[in-house]
């Protein structure tokens, strides 16, 4: 089978596209170049099964050759290409199975780290998912923040002193683990309530929620963005009654006050719903949800609503919250700071990381696994898998 018919024998162009050096013609490239050493090519070689042959005329000079007939080509492969991708090819010997790749959860990111972690690439890359994850973090928060002394300015919302939160540290815990940390301080007397989980991204909230409610019963999860979609159609609908076209000037303290009132939380048909109804609509939130409030009249409006009601569904979602875990629920909320601090709640818990670089190295660790399933197609064994790993270190890297 030729390089071109095989994905895992690399062709010439993947190879330039992943090393992003041009097809060149034969030369000497004298002493401008700074390749790497035939040590380094030789392992690329052999670990990326590529049918080349390492060739080179001094110190300063090296090339891939591809075994072809006609014509000869060639790639030039300097020191900073191999820096960009790192050590790809001198990784530890974990190996990794399709089926733990699929699974897609902590023990792949688990898994990767251990695999990647000594490599300089995937430092590199996880550092820079890492500062990327604390910059949006930092600007959601002020956002957030912004909205809820919008919300006091308005008289919505008072002034208060957070509820401690008990602090989880997640460094070297898979999410089984966290989630029994959490049970265990929910005490043997716990009858149901509302379970409030805050971090940074990358620590593992929802995945630590998704177990949370297998170990727990009677578990439901509460998600804002219903209250935000359920006002913005109110407000659209009201602009739409008055023949005028969406604005925020219609967003007034009178007007949300009133369209508060026509959100009605409470058990509906057997279950905890959200009621709208005011201004000709009678609907309730479970039924519309994937249907009206994903509409465009929603989504292109919800934005502005939500920038600033931040305080009125604050309010509401701990009323809402507040009646189930009353009725007996455990209700599962995960969010930020700045607004769950509004959640009335005794059992509140941040996860934390001790070790902040592995926050970087958990999201990079899924980027990786996510793009390797892709480049790995139907392919199902080992060696193609971890082939798969190497290649899309090496793409994201230089991305």
């Amino acid at each position: 089978m030729s390089p071109s018919q095989s994905f895992f024998s690399v062709s010439e162009f993947a190879w330039r596209r992943i090393l992003r050096v041009p097809r060149i013609n034969t030369r000497t490239l004298g002493s401008r170049s700074r390749l790497c050493p035939p040590q380094r090519i030789s392992r690329v070689a052999r670990d990326s099964r590529l049918p080349v042959t390492f060739h080179h005329s001094s110190a300063n000079c090296g090339y891939l050759w591809y075994k072809r007939l006609t014509p000869v080509l060639v790639l030039e492969v300097d020191r900073f290409c191999c820096a960009s991708m790192g050590n790809v090819f001198g990784m530890d010997d974990i190996t990794i199975t399709r089926q733990q790749l699929l699974l897609q959860d902590s023990t792949t990111s688990s898994l990767l780290i251990s695999k990647l972690k000594e490599d300089e690439s995937f430092v590199s890359f996880s550092k820079k998912s890492g500062d990327n994850i604390l910059a949006r973090d930092n600007e959601d928060a002020e956002k957030l923040a912004r909205g809820i002394e919008l919300s006091i300015s308005k008289g919505v919302l008072e002034k208060i002193t957070p509820t401690p939160y008990t602090k989880v540290d997640v460094f070297g815990k898979t999410a089984d683990e966290v989630a029994a940390e959490i049970i265990a301080h929910l005490g043997a007397d716990y009858k149901g309530g509302v379970l409030v989980l805050v971090g940074l991204s990358g620590t593992g909230k929802g995945t630590t929620v998704d177990i949370l409610k297998k170990k727990l019963s009677n578990t439901t999860s509460w998600s804002n963005g219903n209250v935000f979609r359920s006002l913005t159609l109110l407000a659209a609908t009201y602009c739409t009654q008055q023949g005028m076209p969406f604005s925020k000037d219609v967003l007034t303290a009178e007007n949300l006050a009133s369209w508060m009132t026509m959100l009605h939380f409470g058990k509906f048909n057997g279950k905890f719903d959200i009621h709208i109804n005011g201004l000709g609509l009678d609907m309730y939130v479970d039924d519309v949800k994937n249907t009206v409030l994903k509409g465009p009249l929603v989504g292109k409006n919800i934005p502005t609503v939500a920038e600033v009601t931040q305080g009125e569904v604050v309010k509401f979602a701990s009323d809402a919250c507040k009646m189930m875990g009353e009725a007996g629920m455990t209700v599962l909320l995960e969010g930020r700071e700045q607004t769950v601090n509004y959640i009335d709640s005794p059992f509140r818990f941040e996860l934390v990381m001790s070790d902040a670089q592995l926050i970087g190295m958990r999201r990079a660790a899924q980027v990786i696994g996510a793009r390797a399933i892709e480049l790995l197609g139907k392919a199902e064994d080992d060696e193609s898998v971890n082939s798969a790993i190497k290649l899309a270190l090496a793409q994201l890297a230089l991305e």
